[in-house]
């Protein structure tokens, strides 16, 4: 179920940026998904969209409200420019907010805001057709009409809706749009629909659901990051070793590099961007902040938000791990069933199949682990500490599974030597001798033979299959992968 955030966990914070063309970085295969469902239908002849309705989808803070808005200066139609009507089908787009109409009683207003943005760019012809909202109509007829109106206007010219923060609206409402709005513009194939929220929706009709492209927001790489600080100095090109070291502590993610840059001007406005690891407690403090007024503002429970900061070193969790966490061992697992289900509802914790587990969203796990780290180094370790000593008893509890728990194990528990001061490469080297050695031992342990094919088959599939994705395992993954072939080899 789609159930609305609390209207204030995104605007009243501080956090909420306005959308500025001129500060827009990177997001270029996002802008070219859409360009390439418009220019489609710019060509000659009468070619359909393929999927014309995509969903971008991330954890808050990724972007998403500046590509829509983005795309809308993009394909938004300006009657007066001499170059818009020359186009064979120019494009035109409206731009919603649906925290602005959240539930379905603001349906009559949310078509109003739609043919008030599309009476401004269409000829007056066009324009004259638009369909009237007036009481003696019942709204769903309005709706189901201007959707048939779009699906005859995309006979001449490329619409593009563009609803933002969809995570906002309610479930009904949402099912109300789809069946009364998207379900009669969409059939032909020539409107373009782009959702933008915290979690994939749910459609409801076949029709519409089959031509969905859903498409995660992923957090900026380091080149991209370097674009972004570029434009936020307005025009300075940053050094690699800027980038990297501002990438470190953001982790690519668009809103926490804008507060780190924001916090180190506000605070250095002379040379903000010189010698940034002298400024960690700048940049802790700012990161601190974002975390605790607007990434863990849906949680509003302060036991919730404390045992976040305690489980953010973990990289999937079930209720095991939060029994253990919390060292509360009398508690049922009802109780930590609802703890997880409130933590979904927050859209910061989803389960992911490919894991086994919950997750806290990747790159707010590694911000706030980073945090953590920086600001409380004693607990940061000592959380590492417990992880990787529940696992080693987790491997002699549970051998079916040694494989899964063993991979975790050796990623807290380099963690922890890393912390120790230990340098990355001797790091590497103990990681594959510990395995080695761990693999060996179950080999001669008697009452695990019936498992060792079960533990061989996790360790193809998460070290040779999907090996290159674990980034934690990136310095030794390599040797990792070696020791692993004969034990695959034999048992698999």
């Amino acid at each position: 179920m789609n159930t609305p955030i609390a209207p204030d966990s995104s605007t009243s914070d501080g956090y909420a940026l306005p959308y500025d063309p001129d500060k827009f970085a990177a997001r270029s295969g996002e802008i070219e998904l859409i360009s390439q469902k418009v220019s489609i239908r710019q060509t000659a002849g009468d070619h359909p969209i393929t999927r014309p309705l995509v969903e971008f989808y991330s954890v808050l803070g990724q972007g998403k409200s500046w590509l829509l808005a983005h795309l809308h200066n993009k394909f938004r139609h300006d009657p007066g420019a001499a170059s818009s009507v020359s186009s064979y089908r120019p494009s035109l787009s409206t731009l919603i907010d649906l925290r602005d109409f959240p539930v379905r009683e603001k349906a009559p207003a949310l078509l109003r805001s739609l043919t008030d943005q599309l009476h401004k760019q269409l000829d007056e012809a066009a324009a004259g057709k638009l369909p009237v909202i007036s009481p003696d109509k019942s709204v769903e007829a309005t709706a189901e009409a201007l959707g048939k109106y779009l699906r005859e206007l995309g006979q001449t010219w490329v619409p593009v809706l563009l609803f933002d923060t969809a995570d906002r609206a309610d479930d009904e409402f949402l099912d109300w749009i789809e069946e009364n709005l998207i379900y009669h513009a969409i059939r032909d194939d020539t409107v373009v629909f782009v959702f933008a929220g915290r979690t994939r929706l749910r459609w409801t009709k076949f029709e519409v659901r089959r031509r969905v492209e859903p498409r995660e927001l992923p957090p900026f790489d380091r080149p991209q990051t370097g674009e972004q600080i570029e434009r936020l100095t307005e025009g300075e090109k940053p050094s690699d070793e800027v980038t990297a070291a501002l990438w470190s502590y953001s982790f690519g993610h668009p809103l926490t590099t804008r507060v780190i840059y924001d916090a180190l001007r506000r605070l250095h406005p002379d040379a903000p961007l010189d010698n940034i690891k002298a400024r960690e407690t700048d940049i802790a403090q700012a990161v601190h902040g974002l975390i605790e007024r607007h990434f863990l503002s849906p949680v509003a429970r302060p036991e919730l938000r404390e045992l976040m900061w305690d489980i953010c070193v973990l990289r999937k969790f079930n209720v095991a791990h939060l029994r253990e966490f919390t060292e509360d061992a009398d508690r049922s697992d009802a109780f930590y069933l609802e703890i997880i289900r409130t933590l979904v509802a927050s859209t910061l914790v989803r389960w992911s199949s490919k894991a086994g587990g919950y997750m806290l969203d990747p790159v707010v796990r590694r911000i706030m682990a980073r945090n953590l780290q920086m600001r409380e180094p004693a607990h940061y370790l000592e959380q590492h500490k417990k992880a990787a000593a529940m696992y080693e008893g987790w491997i002699d509890e549970h051998p079916r599974n040694a494989g899964d728990f063993l991979i975790e194990r050796l990623y807290h528990q380099s963690e922890v030597w890393r912390m120790q001061g230990m340098p990355d490469d001797e790091i590497a080297s103990r990681r594959i001798k510990e395995f080695q050695a761990w693999l060996n031992r179950l080999r001669e342990e008697p009452r695990v033979q019936w498992d060792l094919p079960d533990v061989a088959r996790t360790l193809d599939e998460r070290l040779l299959k999907r090996g290159k994705e674990d980034v934690d395992l990136r310095i030794a993954l390599g040797g990792l992968q070696e020791a692993a072939r004969p034990f695959i080899a034999q048992y698999a």
